[in-house]
């Protein structure tokens, strides 16, 4: 250390909108000038949006929203773009939440994926049936008589009126 205290001190001396200054000149730079890594796609990205790719209109992709609000950073960009993906094909959706909070999150998502946008009617187009508790015997009960176990919907339409569950 030199006679005035060193570098560290002359840093804490800085005044604190140089510090802003310097973060906002670097986050602009890299946002103009992007480091141009490659962003690998996994087998696993392909193997669904080939799946997904492979359905026809008027087709119906029943949907598991099991994830918590852990893990939205995570999970909510992939579902957006499964949802969009799917609704270009035309395909329609049927949305189950076996995730205690995931209901919640649900119109969280489909703020982000504008089904009216896309043409979609709810009800028509897409359904959302809510929370189903159980674990895998209501999963196994879903697939055999799915309106026999949901009886409404997540806001408490009963499914005989919606025609995508009749």
């Amino acid at each position: 250390m030199g006679e005035n205290g060193g570098i560290g001190k002359t840093l804490a001396n800085l005044p604190t909108w140089l510090y802003f200054g310097l973060i906002i000149i670097a986050m602009a730079y890299i946002t103009l000038y992007p480091l141009g890594f490659p962003i690998p796609v996994s087998d696993q990205t392909r193997a669904v949006y080939a799946a997904v790719d492979a359905l026809q209109p008027g087709d119906i992709m029943f949907v598991d929203m099991g994830y918590e609000s852990g893990t939205i950073a995570f999970m909510e960009p992939g579902m957006v773009a499964v949802f969009r993906h799917a609704m270009t094909k035309g395909v329609k959706l049927v949305i189950v939440s076996t995730g205690v909070e995931s209901p919640m999150l649900v119109g969280r998502l489909m703020e982000k994926v504008k089904p009216e946008a896309a043409g979609y009617v709810y009800g028509t187009d897409w359904v959302h049936l809510g929370y189903i508790a159980g674990g895998e015997p209501s999963y196994a009960s879903l697939l055999g008589d799915i309106n026999g176990l949901v009886t409404e919907d997540y806001e408490g339409t009963p499914t005989s009126q919606l025609p995508l569950m009749a």
